[in-house]
């Protein structure tokens, strides 16, 4: 992101604002406007027909500086001269900036809700009357209308994909397309306890810990002292910077931390 600041191809990098100001939008306007943006960025039958520029205008929620944008001078023709982590990112930072003007996403949501029948309530079973008064519910979505999640459908795939679950594992999570409201299933008897593993909570990431820096105040035991006034603290937003550090400073902090880690590991 530096290299592409440098490079006058992005805008300031160390920001946390999701938004722009109105003093960007003629800028955004012209940058959508533009075939220079989409070939070698985005598929282009994949570009919103009407941006929703105004979705992305927000004075109020810019505290400094304003949401990462590419700027007029980027093209296809200046990605041979990045390399390839320059180019991921500032291909990544063109996606967005469509992801965020494109259209809605429609999804279609079922859920189904059940009970156990009481029919099932025997001895052979092995179902006891607390069992009966067990609810299940499931839900499946499908999307109607991909809008914004089509300008980078990998990132769909890779949320549908799941790298723990074999390959002939059948999804149970799927409902029948022929399933509709006020269906009565027939039971089935009798029931199989499956046991499992819950799984430890997934490793920081660069991303998730900026996120986590920023919003520690979440991280907090409320059960150790004085963790109320640390709480308020954390949640101090009166210069714009709650959290642990800045958006200019945390990288530096994680940094730091990180050598010194090494350095007493040594």
């Amino acid at each position: 992101m530096q290299s592409l600041y440098e490079r006058k191809l992005a805008t300031y990098p160390r920001t946390d604002s999701q938004y722009i100001t109105h003093d960007d939008l003629e800028t955004l306007v012209r940058l959508t406007q533009r075939d220079d943006r989409v070939t070698e960025f985005i598929t282009p039958d994949t570009r919103p027909d009407q941006p929703r520029l105004g979705l992305t205008v927000n004075d109020k929620k810019v505290a400094g500086h304003t949401a990462i944008l590419p700027t007029l001078r980027v093209n296809q023709t200046c990605l041979a001269d990045l390399n390839e982590q320059e180019r991921l990112v500032l291909t990544r930072i063109v996606r967005r900036m469509w992801e965020a003007v494109s259209d809605d996403q429609i999804v279609e949501i079922t859920t189904v809700q059940a009970r156990i029948s009481p029919e099932c309530g025997t001895t052979a079973t092995g179902i006891t009357d607390e069992d009966l008064e067990t609810g299940f519910t499931t839900r499946q979505e499908q999307a109607l209308q991909d809008g914004w999640k089509a300008i980078e459908p990998s990132c769909q795939q890779a949320e549908d994909t799941s790298d723990d679950e074999p390959d002939n594992v059948s999804r149970h999570d799927t409902i029948p397309p022929n399933l509709v409201e006020d269906v009565t299933l027939t039971p089935v008897c009798p029931a199989e306890l499956h046991k499992g593993e819950t799984k430890p909570p997934a490793r920081f990431t660069d991303a998730t810990l900026l996120n986590a820096m920023e919003h520690a105040s979440r991280w907090l035991d409320m059960k150790t002292k004085n963790a109320d006034e640390l709480k308020a603290a954390l949640e101090d937003d009166s210069t714009h910077a709650s959290g642990i550090g800045t958006p200019a400073t945390r990288a530096e902090i994680i940094e730091r931390l990180a050598c010194s880690c090494r350095f007493l590991l040594s």
